[in-house]
């Protein structure tokens, strides 16, 4: 009984301990088909008591279709190899529902190995599978997640931290580490410098207190890119509570940190432009119809509170002019669908109207309706008030263009044609200015091909604003017959109160008859060192032609000077022919002037006694034929030699035996394309062959004298200009903005004086040639300017000219406020009304300063050529006499010595001339150095050796320190300059001293020093020797035998290749001569190279 108890206890707790665990025994009889299950079997999956399959058909009957395959071969499959039966499928429950099971079992054999009898057990596993299929499904979000997910350890939490366990590929992708590379190490192999330690922090806390935490931070990829992250962690907790891992979520926001950035710089880009233009910036909301944004500028120009426009947008419109309110907002509602642009006025509180150009863009949302408007409101009042005063501004202006020689010019730079042209365009361009009208590539079209661009350039940076205060140029222009002429164009740009470029207005002047000038004075100065290199072994002709030179450089400086102070036309023309024929040695020089008629009459002469005079004669056009005219109007030259050896017409043969004439010299004198005359040279008394130089010199003085005629035109016009003027008064008054802008761009000063003189204008360039404002030059302020030992002179000059209503011209000395000393020539001529009454005077000054210093540059060079000539001449010509008088005939060895000296002193002509001539083209910039890179060590060791013997003789010791650094020069120019450094170094040391010679890199360029132990200079010609002829002591140059000159190519030289030199010297103990060369090239030479390179 105690047995069957125990064994029922047994049953009951298998009994419990199968339905905990779900779990079902089955007992399969093979031999009969019946299968026997535990009690817990209906219970578990729901089947009434009774229903459980007994057999194994009733059983395979309950198991989910697509399983039982599976099923019926692993039990095969176990049955006949005798292992373990073990599978997972799914069974019907008693309402239809699907479990899933785990079944196991085990086969048992007889003795004859026929399989009899199987048990097993069946356990319900539906939770599991539940779970696995989720976690199935968690790792394809994980595996495809765009997001990197981290998986670690949940210890340790401090150093070095919880381990990696798993990572997802897109983890690889944004880090660039491959799981392999990243397992087992801690997180901390994304962060670097620029990582968040504050975000760190917030993550280590949350993990101690074992708590969620999300972060924005800054990590870095496998290759040290930074990327932004924003990454999230999370606890996991197992069915213990227990924290077994942690995970994290990390996404890359990089993209969005930049937005944020540029959307935050944007806002802030925004604010501050918008609270800072002049004009005003607003933004409404037409569906609240509310202010959403108004700018401060609003509060200025409305002169209203932004609060009162926010508050109500009715306010707005209250403030239009009542005039203007109903359409503006009719306006304001058409236009509310597009973008609109509109001007109405405002009316201030303090009752003043000003205008407002407001423009409207309207915004849209993402639906593509219109939600919001934003704009910007300008106060235009000022521009409204200048428009009405501009129209009639220039038509007063026009009147005046139309009637001034040369072309004055107004264009808008946003339009391509020009808004005026004056008709003296016609005339020197010989183009309709029509054109004009419709296209200015007419003019610039007109402009020569080597020009253009140039012009184009200007013409840019100037609406770039690279030229303040306007522009100047000079370009060629053809016209259509191609013609080629000269102009000098100048223009300011004309902005209006906003600085906004509104007009271009400028004057164009013909100087071809200039430019002519000066290439005929450019050509005589090649002229001059081409024979002054040809007689540089004539010395003694050479001293001829030099003073002949300086002569003929005395009359053009005498006859220039008088034609510029005089406009008394006929005394110009009485000095040129007087000073010619004096010259020229010629028996008569005259001009003849050409009568519109074709006839001629001589208006000046100049002839020796014995000679016919014909001035005021008449010449009849038969005469001066036609077919001549136009030949010397082609700037032909006519010279004859001989009258009575040359074939010439009879008729003109016999002319010129009637007025003595046995050779002629004629050169025309043309003024603005027109023949105005000659000027004509007779030699009665011999026939003579005239010298290229003569003929020069006469072409030169006819276009100085075709100046002296326009100038005195040009006077004659004035005067009348004046008294036309002076009946216009009430005209001109109007007229005086437009003067003032013209005079504005004047290259002369202009000023204009009441009738007792006080000064009532003054334009800037008289300020800047006199050196004051213009208020200081009003009235008599402008006395206190001038030189006080020329200030009473002026005066009493100037108070007789105011008296006898008479031109006055002077030249002066101004005190220019920054202290230096400009010299003016001053022309004033009396304003005079119709009766004859004194109104006023204008003047204009003309700044001489420069003309000064070049003729008393050329005076004082002149002068000291002379010097330095006829000094060693003397010595030359004293020793060769001693020889040739045979005074020295029983002397040989002072007569060797007479020759030694002569030798010496023709060596120092010839280096003198040498040295003159080597300037000159240094100056002149004809040299053309051949630059190359070059070591400067080497430079230096030349040069070192090109002096060694002169140093061994005077017992110099030369010391070098070279450096090897590169240099962009001419070596044989860098040469020649440390050569002449040395020389004057070992010339001035005294013996057993030593020169220092060096080289030194510095950033951007080398610096050179030559160092002596001589006697110094003294600081006060530290700057003056460099200038040629200037020596410490004028005995060096006959002690040490130089030039004067050596110092002065050196600074030429060096000059030429973009440095600079100088000198430092303490008096008793040496001097240093520095100077510099650049280490890379100019802009220019390197896009040379890269075309010799092409």
């Amino acid at each position: 009984m105690c047995n069957v108890n125990k064994l029922a206890k047994i049953s009951q707790q298998l009994t419990m301990a199968l339905e905990a665990a779900k779990m079902v025994i089955w007992d399969w009889d093979l031999l009969t088909n019946l299968i026997v299950w535990s009690s817990s079997d209906e219970k578990l999956f729901g089947w009434a008591p009774g229903t459980f399959p007994e057999t194994y058909e009733s059983a395979m009957a309950r198991i989910y279709p697509d399983d039982r395959e599976a099923v019926a071969l692993a039990l095969n499959s176990s049955r006949a190899e005798q292992h373990n039966y073990h599978q997972e499928l799914r069974i019907f429950g008693s309402n239809g529902s699907i479990h899933w099971i785990e079944a196991k079992g085990k086969f048992f054999y007889n003795d004859e190995g026929q399989a009899v009898r199987m048990l097993g057990t069946i356990m319900e596993i539906s939770d599991r599978k539940a779970r696995e299929e989720q976690l199935r499904l968690l790792e394809s979000v994980i595996v495809h997640s765009n997001d990197a997910v981290i998986v670690t350890e949940a210890e340790p939490i401090d150093s070095p931290g919880p381990r990696i366990v798993y990572v997802n590929p897109a983890f690889t992708r944004m880090t660039g580490y491959t799981p392999e590379e990243v397992t087992g190490k801690t997180p901390r192999i994304l962060q670097g410098e620029k990582t968040d330690r504050a975000a760190l922090d917030r993550i280590r806390t949350a993990l101690k207190n074992q708590d969620s935490v999300s972060v924005e931070l800054i990590n870095y990829t496998k290759d040290g890119r930074k990327f932004w992250a924003e990454m999230s962690i999370a606890p996991v907790i197992n069915e213990t509570g227990l924290v077994t891992h942690f995970v994290a979520v990390q996404r890359n926001i990089t993209e969005r940190k930049w937005s944020e950035v540029a959307l935050m710089e944007s806002d802030e880009r925004f604010r501050q432009l918008a609270e800072n233009i002049q004009d005003v910036f607003w933004m409404s909301d037409i569906i609240k119809r509310k202010v959403l944004y108004v700018s401060p500028a609003y509060e200025k120009i409305w002169g209203r509170t932004s609060e009162s426009l926010y508050d109500n947008l009715m306010n707005f419109v209250t403030s239009v002019h009542p005039d203007d309110q109903q359409r503006m907002q009719a306006d304001f509602e058409e236009g509310i669908q597009e973008e609109f642009e509109k001007e109405y006025r405002i009316v201030r509180p303090d009752g003043t109207v000003r205008w407002i150009r407001d423009r409207g863009f309207p915004i849209k949302d993402e639906f593509g309706q219109i939600t919001r408007i934003a704009g910007i409101a300008q106060d235009i009042t000022e521009r409204k008030r200048s428009e009405a005063a501009l129209k009639e501004s220039e038509e007063r202006f026009r009147q005046m263009a139309d009637n001034i020689q040369d072309v004055l010019w107004i264009g808008d730079p946003a339009q391509p044609h020009s808004l005026y042209v004056s008709p003296a365009y016609e005339k020197i361009w010989g183009r309709k200015r029509e054109n004009m009208s419709i296209d200015c590539m007419d003019w610039m079209n007109g402009i020569h091909p080597d020009d253009r661009e140039r012009v184009q350039t200007t013409l840019g940076k100037l609406f770039e604003n690279a030229y303040e205060g306007g522009f100047e140029h000079e370009y060629r222009i053809i016209q259509p017959d191609g013609t080629v002429r000269w102009i000098r164009d100048r223009g300011v740009l004309i902005k209006d109160e906003l600085g906004q470029n509104q007009r271009l207005i400028g004057i164009a002047q013909d100087i071809t008859e200039r430019k002519l000038a000066e290439t005929a004075l450019q050509q005589l100065n090649e002229e001059l060192e081409i024979r002054v290199q040809q007689r540089t072994f004539e010395l003694e002709r050479s001293q001829v032609v030099l003073k002949l030179q300086v002569e003929r450089e005395r009359l053009m400086t005498r006859l220039t000077q008088q034609i510029r102070q005089s406009l008394d036309l006929q005394k110009v023309l009485n000095t040129i022919v007087t000073e010619v024929q004096q010259l020229l040695a010629a028996d008569r020089v005259l001009v003849y002037q050409v009568q519109p008629n074709g006839s001629g009459v001589i208006v000046a002469e100049a002839v020796t006694g014995e000679w016919t005079r014909i001035l005021d004669h008449t010449f009849a056009e038969e005469h001066f034929p036609q077919k001549a005219q136009r030949r010397y109007l082609e700037g032909r030259i006519y010279t004859l030699v001989d009258r009575e050896k040359e074939e010439i017409l009879p008729w003109l043969a016999d002319f010129l035996a009637q007025i003595q004439v046995r050779a002629k010299l004629v050169v025309p004198i043309i003024q603005h394309d027109r023949l105005w005359g000659l000027l004509i040279a007779h030699q009665c008394s011999e026939p003579r062959e005239w010298q290229s130089w003569e003929i020069e010199l006469l072409k030169q003085l006819t276009s100085q004298m075709a100046i002296a005629i326009q100038q005195s035109e040009l006077y004659l016009q004035l005067k009348e200009e004046l008294r036309e003027r002076q009946r216009a008064e009430s005209e001109l008054r109007r007229s005086e903005m437009l003067f003032r802008s013209v005079s504005e761009c004047a290259p002369v000063g202009i000023y204009r004086a009441d009738e007792q003189g006080r000064t009532i204008y003054n334009n800037p360039r008289c300020q800047e040639i006199c050196g004051y404002t213009y208020e200081e030059g009003m009235g008599f302020g402008w006395t206190r300017f001038v030189h006080p030992e020329d200030l009473q002179v002026i005066l009493s000059q100037w108070d007789a000219a105011i008296a006898v209503q008479k031109e006055y011209v002077c030249e002066l000395r101004y005190v220019h406020r920054d202290k230096t000393i400009r010299f003016g020539r001053v022309r004033t001529v009396p304003i005079l009304s119709e009766s004859g009454e004194l109104t006023g005077h204008v003047g204009v000054i003309e700044d001489i300063t420069e003309t000064r210093a070049i003729e008393k540059m050329k005076k004082e060079f002149i002068s000291i050529v002379s010097h330095e000539l006829r000094t060693p001449l003397a010595a030359i010509r004293g020793s060769l006499g001693l020889l040739a008088a045979g005074v020295l005939k029983d002397q040989p060895e002072t007569a060797q010595q007479m020759l030694d000296i002569a030798t010496s002193d023709t060596e120092r002509l010839v280096r003198l001339v040498n040295d003159i001539l080597d300037l000159e083209r240094l100056e002149a910039n004809t040299v053309s150095l051949e630059k190359q890179w070059c070591d400067a060590a080497t430079l230096i060791h030349q040069s070192v050796k090109t002096m060694q013997s002169l140093a061994a003789k005077s017992q110099i010791i030369l010391s070098v320190l070279p450096s090897s650094v590169q240099v962009w020069a001419d070596p044989d120019r860098i040469i020649q300059t440390l050569v002449n450094l040395l020389s004057n170094a070992i010339k001035f040391s005294p013996a057993n001293t030593t020169v220092t010679l060096s080289a030194e890199a510095l950033p951007d360029r080398v610096l050179f020093k030559v160092q002596d132990q001589g006697r110094g200079i003294p600081h006060d010609q530290l700057e003056n020797i460099f200038v040629r002829f200037q020596q410490v002591d004028a005995s060096d140059s006959r002690q040490k035998g130089g030039t004067g000159l050596g110092l002065a190519i050196c600074r030429s030289i060096v000059q030429q290749h973009g440095g600079r030199i100088w000198v430092e010297s303490v008096l008793g103990k040496g001097s240093v001569f520095f100077f510099t060369l650049p280490q890379q090239l100019d802009s220019q030479e390197l896009s040379h190279q890269e075309t010799e390179k092409r």
